[in-house]
């Protein structure tokens, strides 16, 4: 699930994801790195190190190798 502010994006509310995203922030310290929320800004500075660094060919990167020292 990405985190962020949707209004900005002018998408619509969606108050089972807050709920979910406000559950998810409890359960952090014991949920798997691979199923936490993730903010957009991680996705996006985690993908420009990858290509940045990363050799040719196809890479899988699963969101637990995205997650920025939260």
């Amino acid at each position: 699930m990405l985190e962020g502010d949707r209004t900005s994006l002018q998408q619509p509310a969606r108050p089972a994801e807050r709920w979910v995203q406000q559950a998810m922030r409890v359960l952090r310290p014991v949920t798997p790195a691979n199923l936490r929320a993730i903010a957009a800004r991680d996705v996006a500075l985690s993908l420009i190190d990858a290509v940045r660094s990363a050799g040719p060919g196809v890479h899988t990167l699963l969101s637990g190798a995205l997650q920025r020292g939260r």
